[in-house]
């Protein structure tokens, strides 16, 4: 499973009296509060009242590197889920009489939740209750608005660049997971290349009736009659049905090279490929699709892929918001070659990317990844030779891109705490791996990051 992050904020501004009641809720229901707790503990053992230790407005803090003046962590009780409570504190500027910038404090609550496999069931029953009993509040869908890390360069990438959304329907998806299957792939290209083929001469192509049975079950083909002119042996016309040949008859239509009525003529029955299959196999769009499939396992916010992204003359299958990581994908549905690799080397430089998925329908040639060794792009490059792998390797890379702001959010409590290492300690009960290299960020530069913590509603 994917490692998930979900961060929301109460819809409207609340006070420190109002935060500690959330507090108290929280514990009254039963949850644990993680640091409350322990430093309880500590402060009780050395026989030293913990208000001695709080700060002049009230709070436990050991540090001002803090996103949050009061927050709390709490954890369920098989550490399937961490959730957490924080309170915020934005200035806003004014301008007051004297032209001299003021500004005034504005307090929010946010929530949220740190899961390796996807719970969220803690996250959603403090969510539920604590708009409930605090402030008499039914939650709505407005209730909780959305955060999420956003990357910098994709947003640039989007103002820049054209490119298509996507937005495929059920129905493309599961097509297009048929043609994963080598050999259904083949036989539709083969009668898309082909633009029509006699059911007679499918041997041709290696397939047999039985295969254009499952191609056409699937969506991809569509079997029609033709008239064929006893004369010339030319195709006159195609009919999804024989019975409308009379119509045509009554009408007075007949061949334009032997005068005969259509209903005399010779029939054949032809495949061709449905509008669907067409439009899927152009520019192997079906590739995307499948893309997308695996991308709705990730639950990324909506907005957070482009496809068939153009800039002047670069052309980009795919780019992905991975939680703040930019991710460029290429999608072949044939091997990756070295033709392939120069260009894709010269687009890495162009756009920074941090993880680069390499797509390919065939194998990746071995002189690409040598080259690839030997030039050492900044991006770390995954090669996906089978679309089998495609699950588990975006997993990888969002985890990767994920576990880092694992680290960055928990980083916040460290202040809230007596100087221990929150971030490790709580990743390793949740069985998340977090970077060996740890980020350097404070609240002064994380907006100098290439990605930041913004608003999404």
């Amino acid at each position: 499973m994917a490692i998930t992050i979900r961060m929301h904020r109460f819809h409207r501004e609340i006070n420190q009296g109002e935060f500690a009641s959330v507090l108290r809720t929280i514990r009254d229901a039963g949850h644990r509060l993680w640091i409350s707790t322990a430093n309880d503990a500590y402060f009780n053992a050395l026989g030293v009242p913990v208000k001695e230790a709080m700060t002049s407005e009230g709070t436990m803090r050991y540090s001002t590197n803090s996103r949050f003046i009061e927050g709390d962590l709490i954890p369920a009780e098989d550490w399937s889920e961490v959730a957490y409570v924080g309170l915020i504190q934005e200035f806003e500027a004014t301008e007051a009489v004297s032209s001299s910038v003021a500004g005034y404090a504005k307090q929010f609550l946010e929530a949220g939740s740190i899961s390796a496999n996807g719970q969220r069931k803690l996250l959603d029953s403090l969510e539920a209750m604590l708009p409930t009993v605090l402030f008499g509040e039914q939650p709505t869908k407005d209730t909780w608005q959305g955060l999420t890390w956003s990357n910098e360069k994709f947003a640039e990438l989007k103002k820049s660049g054209s490119y298509e959304s996507p937005n495929f329907t059920a129905q493309e998806k599961a097509v297009a997971t048929k043609l994963a299957d080598l050999q259904t792939w083949k036989l539709a290209t083969a009668v898309k290349a082909s633009g029509g083929m006699l059911v007679k001469n499918i041997g041709q192509i290696g397939a047999s009736e039985l295969d254009l049975g499952t191609l056409q079950q699937a969506g991809l083909l569509q079997k029609d009659h033709v008239v064929i002119c006893r004369r010339t042996s030319g195709l006159i016309n195609r009919v999804s049905s024989l019975d409308v040949l009379k119509q045509l008859d009554e009408q007075g239509v007949r061949c334009g090279s032997c005068s005969r009525k259509l209903s005399d003529e010779r029939f054949d029955e032809l495949v061709a490929p449905t509008d669907l299959g067409r439009e899927l196999l152009d520019h192997s769009r079906w590739m995307a699709a499948i893309l997308m499939e695996s991308l709705d396992r990730l639950s990324l916010p909506g907005g957070s892929v482009v496809l068939e992204f153009r800039e002047g003359s670069e052309e980009v299958d795919a780019f992905i918001d991975i939680d703040g990581s930019l991710v460029m994908v290429e999608l072949k549905d044939r091997e990756f070659s070295m033709g392939d690799a120069y260009p894709l080397s010269g687009r890495i430089a162009m756009y920074h990317p941090s993880h680069v998925l390499i797509v390919s329908r065939d194998k990746v040639a071995p002189d690409v990844k040598s080259y690839f060794e030997r030039i050492k792009p900044e991006a770390r490059l995954v090669y996906v030779e089978s679309l089998d792998l495609l699950d588990k390797e975006l997993e990888t890379v969002a985890n990767l891109a994920r576990s880092s702001k694992v680290e960055t959010l928990l980083d916040y409590f460290k202040p809230l705490t007596l100087g221990v290492d929150i971030p490790r300690i709580v990743a390793s009960k949740l069985g998340i791996s977090l970077p060996k290299k740890q980020l350097a960020m404070s609240i002064g530069n994380s907006f100098n990051l290439p990605w930041t913590y913004n608003w999404r509603i």
